[in-house]
């Protein structure tokens, strides 16, 4: 059972969360059996929605996805497929809509 929120407790959580620590950081440092989630809804009580900077960074790169080559797929001429192949319909699909190329 904790100990419940005293006034030291909160003074140090308010102090902790406009210094821009995380929760589970404060969490770890009022020690006692408080939780990150504790600590979470306690600053939401509180109101304090403001911080004087992120505990972590905002990401800023960005990274594009790869384009998807374009070149057709070619299966050998031997290859048949076959009732039990698993592939079977999806393949014969990509065959008949000219996205796979046969070896000649």
């Amino acid at each position: 059972m904790t100990a419940g929120w005293t006034e030291d407790r909160v003074g140090a959580l308010t102090k902790l969360w406009l210094e821009g620590q995380s929760a589970s950081q404060i969490a770890k440092a009022l020690g006692g059996g408080v939780t990150r989630n504790a600590v979470i809804g306690k600053v939401h009580r509180l109101g304090l929605s403001g911080r004087a900077a992120p505990s972590q960074p905002a990401r800023t790169t960005y990274r594009p996805t790869r384009p998807r080559p374009t070149t057709a797929r070619v299966l050998p001429a031997s290859w048949v497929p076959t009732k039990r192949s698993r592939f079977h319909s999806p393949l014969r699909r990509l065959l008949e809509a000219g996205a796979i190329l046969r070896e000649r």
